[in-house]
Formats: structure tokens, C-alpha cells, sequence
């Protein structure tokens, strides 16, 4: 009778280690997923962040630039950085610096 105690105690306490190292592990992995969540919620967050820029941007350059106006975002670009003036590329190569530190994150 003894021996079925000390059996049945011992069962309990390998089951109660068990069951923490189970939830441990449960917890890491939803503190992982969490992460990942947040770590795609603030890249999308960004992306956009930085698309409203690049729209403002194309749409900013068409008004200051009238012989723009027909053009889409690569010729647009190519020109302001052949012809623009300073304040313009700068803003392309804010913009470009945001999209490299996106890339690198990942």
C-alpha cells in the first residue's frame, strides 16, 4: 500500500513537471506569435506610411512640375533627379532610405 502511494505521488509529480514545461512552452509560442504580429502590424503600418508619401510626393511634383503631369512615378523620379531641384531629392532619398531600413528588418 505504501509503494502504491509513493507511485501515485511520484506519477502526480512528474505529470505537474510535465504539464509546466507544456505550459512554458505554450507561452513562449504565443509570445512568438505576438511578436510576429506586432512585427507585421508595424511593417504594414509603415508601408503605408510610406506609399502616402510616395503619392503626396508624385502628386506634389506634378503641380510644382506642370510638364510632369502625364508622366507615372519612374519618369517622374528620373527627372526630378536629373533636373529637380535639392529639397526634391532629398525627399526621394528620405523616401528610399525608409523602404532600405523596411528591407533590412526583415
Amino acid at each position: 500500500m505504501l509503494q502504491l502511494k509513493i507511485n501515485l505521488l511520484f506519477f502526480k509529480f512528474v505529470l505537474f513537471i510535465i504539464l509546466g514545461c507544456f505550459l512554458i512552452i505554450s507561452n513562449n509560442s504565443i509570445m512568438a506569435i505576438n511578436y510576429e504580429n506586432e512585427s507585421i502590424s508595424y511593417k504594414m503600418n509603415t508601408i503605408k506610411f510610406i506609399e502616402k508619401q510616395i503619392i503626396n510626393f508624385v502628386e506634389n511634383s506634378k503641380q510644382k512640375y506642370p510638364n510632369l503631369i502625364n508622366n507615372d512615378i519612374k519618369n517622374i523620379t528620373k527627372w526630378i533627379i536629373l533636373n529637380g531641384d535639392k529639397e526634391d531629392k532629398n525627399q526621394i532619398l528620405l523616401i528610399l532610405l525608409q523602404i532600405q531600413q523596411i528591407q533590412s528588418k526583415d
